[in-house]
């Protein structure tokens, strides 16, 4: 149903009212303005998740609405290099609750954040945990490339650690939602060596947490190997994504949050 408004902010206040009810399913996109090395933009971390819910919600079968990204998140490991936005932790923490407890005194019981930067990982399960222990609400968490982290590693071409940031599946996904918006010409890697206790990308070795600046790994900010990556894959991942997405919204909207 592509004709179906989807859009909390398009909605005028009386027709939402009118609209919602006790199935309706907000979805939150929470992603980051970051640097993603040389080839990929600043906004792919807010473009891949809101993308995914934007083509998830027109699938879904229930009454889904989503609102506008958020699209700067934690990320002071990024700071380093040019362009990176970052919220305090307090700052980005109460900024989400805000719109939870907004959404709550709508009569909106089932919110869905789905996040799409590691960096905001930890304050996103606190603010739910805090919602849920101080306001009696209870959103869902979701961070897109764990929920499909079997389907991901499946895909994937390059090395361990080769899924990392900037890596074989963000530019994947890049290459294939906004092709114009990637230097191939400047495709770098950047996968970190394996140690005992830790290794930084994704679906790696993590025995241990350290914080560490990306420069520290880095000096073009890729942990990853964006030279594996291909459209096909990532328009493969993306449709899958998609469906699997659609799916949980309709669960959610008959109960799977209660």
């Amino acid at each position: 149903m592509k004709n179906k408004n989807i859009y909390w902010v398009k909605f005028k206040s009386n027709e939402l009212k009118s609209y919602i009810d006790d199935k309706t399913v907000v979805v939150i996109a929470v992603g980051s303005c970051e640097q993603h090395g040389f080839h990929l933009p600043l906004e792919t971390d807010t473009t891949i998740g809101y993308r995914l819910i934007e083509e998830a919600a027109l699938l879904a079968k229930e009454k889904v609405l989503i609102l506008p990204p958020i699209w700067v998140g934690y990320s002071p490991h990024h700071m380093d290099f040019c362009g990176s936005i970052t919220l305090r932790q307090a700052t980005f923490s109460n900024f989400v609750l805000d719109i939870c407890v907004s959404l709550d005194a709508h009569k909106i019981k089932n919110i869905l954040i789905i996040n799409s930067h590691g960096g905001n990982v930890g304050i996103l399960r606190t603010v739910v945990d805090e919602l849920g222990a101080s306001h009696n609400i209870y959103p869902i968490l979701v961070t897109y490339y764990n929920y499909f982290s079997e389907i991901i590693q499946k895909a994937q071409r390059s090395q361990k650690g080769g899924m990392g940031h900037a890596g074989e599946l963000e530019t994947s996904l890049q290459l294939y939602l906004s092709p114009d918006l990637v230097d191939t010409e400047n495709l770098m890697g950047g996968i970190i060596e394996a140690k005992k206790y830790f290794q930084p990308g994704m679906f790696t070795n993590k025995r241990i947490h350290q914080y560490r600046p990306f420069s520290h790994y880095s000096d073009i900010g890729v942990i990853g190997e964006p030279r594996a990556a291909l459209k096909s894959t990532g328009k493969e991942l993306f449709q899958i994504m998609v469906q699997e997405f659609s799916y949980l919204f309709d669960d959610i909207a008959n109960g799977l949050a209660n």
